[in-house]
């Protein structure tokens, strides 16, 4: 005879009363489980309610928010014009509305150098960094000169052409081009690069200038020379990152 039945005929009673304990646990916990469902599905359905109504609003307050944001760059924009305009002695402004350099000296205007734009990019080097480059707005200052300056291929370049960093980058002489302004921030208006050169457009997020134009400028531009890049939104809108053949700068 098992233990169960020996202990059930010396107490019958608290064995009953146990049996009724256990049978009464699992009802409840069906019922729970069952309760508990539709509880989930209740509250699913609430949150689906919700997240509609928070995504709306969302929405709203993203949109308030791009608004607020592209016045306030179209503020900066004004500001940065403006100051161009009023800027003494020799200082440069790049309109991007025309990608247009202009050379100046009080209010006047002494050149016009027509660009071409780097593209806005982003490059994540595998086992790497992450680079992005954005064409820039607002005042700057030529914080370097450069003439057949030896520049090393950066490990994002080899990365945005599809190709294996190497072990060992070469540096080339003329890389970034025969002239270049440094604007700081990785900012640079340079001339085209020489053929041995890997850069076959514009440095991302920055300016290229016909070699001549920019041999003129070096003539009056320094270290210190103001830089004023803007768009002016009365002039037709500007094609970022505009591609075209590689020149021949033999």
């Amino acid at each position: 005879m098992s233990r169960l039945h020996a202990f059930r005929r010396r107490a019958p009673r608290l064995f009953g009363l146990l049996v009724g304990l256990l049978v009464l646990t699992v009802v409840s916990a069906v019922a729970m489980t069952v309760w508990g469902t539709r509880i989930g599905r209740q509250v699913s359905a609430l949150n689906g309610q919700l997240t509609a109504t928070d995504q709306q609003q969302k929405a709203q307050l993203m949109s308030l928010q791009q608004d607020r944001l592209m016045l306030a760059g179209q503020l900066d924009e004004m500001e940065t014009k403006l100051a161009s305009t009023k800027a003494d002695g020799t200082h440069l402004a790049i309109d991007l509305s025309d990608s247009t350099l202009y050379l100046e000296f009080n209010d006047k205007t002494l050149r016009a150098v027509k660009l071409r734009l780097g593209a806005d990019t982003t490059v994540q080097v595998p086992g790497g960094e992450r680079y992005t480059f954005i064409v820039p707005r607002g005042p700057f200052v030529v914080e370097k000169v450069g003439r057949n300056v030896e520049w090393q291929v950066p490990d994002w370049l080899y990365t945005l052409h599809g190709k294996a960093v190497p072990d060992v980058r070469p540096r080339i002489t003329g890389g970034l081009g025969r002239y270049v302004l440094f604007l700081g921030e990785n900012i640079v208006i340079h001339s085209p690069p020489v053929e041995s050169s890997p850069l076959t457009q514009p440095y991302p997020g920055s300016f290229e200038a016909p070699e001549a134009d920019l041999k003129a400028l070096f003539e009056t531009v320094k270290v210190g020379t103001k830089v004023f890049i803007y768009s002016d939104p009365s002039k037709a809108p500007h094609s970022v990152g505009t591609t075209g053949e590689r020149r021949d700068h033999s």
